[in-house]
């Protein structure tokens, strides 16, 4: 199982290889940005709701 820390940065590397901002993910997911700035960086879980 991935911890936090993990799981955040392979989310980032999947947006930045998709080239999309948190900003674009805000708009096509409906996350806001300062939360997934939190899941990328470990110190949010998702819920089971997002993922």
């Amino acid at each position: 199982m991935l911890t936090n820390k993990e799981l955040g940065q392979y989310l980032k590397s999947v947006r930045e290889s998709l080239g999309y901002s948190t900003y674009d993910v805000n708009k096509l997911c409906d996350i806001s940005q300062s939360y997934l700035s939190l899941m990328e960086n470990g110190k949010r879980k998702p819920s089971a709701i997002i993922f």
